[in-house]
């Protein structure tokens, strides 16, 4: 996707004759956009979540809620983490938490402040069946303590990266390079991501323009896959 993505980007600049970017520049704008709307995506899940509790929400393929999850969960992962050195490891492309689970039951997320009244104050320690756990600084602590918690978390966006190789004078793309990413996203974002990266260009886009260019990408990367 991503040498479809920039074969297009730069077919709209020329055709507007606004020159061209570099590479390197199409991967840091990328990941700018891609990050931006990746944000975007939970304030605008909750407020289509708050939509759909006033019953102002469509139904069937136009219900904005369950697309948007759908969206969200496309970053989800599951994970087994373990104690190590006295702390549990929090997977390095952790972005939010979700929950943890441990052979029985799940744990409940409290603040730094309740977690260490709970813990400290021995008639109000958690038990098994009620074990509680916060998140401070990227650090997780549980009570009670376990060797062994099976999480789920958003993931981060994987950083872009259009990998090529000098042919003559010419950057030539590259898919094989050991450092290269393509687009981390949903399908569904294709349009807002391509409307948001021109707009950073000095580029404007009608919608018409936008769906059109989104739907000749998807077309471009199928044919490329055959």
């Amino acid at each position: 996707m991503i040498n479809e993505f920039y074969s297009t980007v730069l077919s709209v600049l020329n055709h507007k004759q606004m020159g061209k970017i570099t590479p390197n520049e199409l991967n840091s704008m990328l990941s700018q956009v891609l990050n931006k709307n990746y944000s975007e995506l939970f304030s605008d899940f909750r407020n289509s979540t708050a939509k759909k509790a006033k019953l102002r929400d469509s139904t069937n393929y136009a219900n904005e809620n369950f697309n948007l999850k759908q969206v969200i969960e496309f970053y989800v992962k599951e994970e087994t983490i373990e104690l190590v050195g006295g702390k549990l490891i929090i997977p390095e492309d952790t972005y939010l938490l979700q929950s943890i689970f441990d052979e029985k039951s799940q744990y409940e997320k409290v603040d730094m402040k309740v977690f260490n009244m709970l813990t400290r104050l021995q008639r109000y320690n958690p038990t098994e069946c009620s074990p509680i756990y916060t998140f401070n600084d990227n650090k997780l602590k549980v009570y009670p303590a376990k060797e062994e918690l099976d999480i789920t978390y958003f993931r981060k966006i994987k950083p872009p990266k259009w990998t090529y190789e000098i042919v003559g004078s010419t950057e030539v793309f590259n898919a094989d390079a050991p450092d290269f990413q393509d687009i981390d996203m949903h399908e569904m974002m294709i349009g807002k991501i391509f409307s948001d990266f021109m707009f950073m260009c000095g580029v404007n886009l009608q919608m018409q323009e936008v769906q059109q260019y989104a739907m000749q990408l998807k077309q471009e990367e199928e044919i490329n896959k055959q």
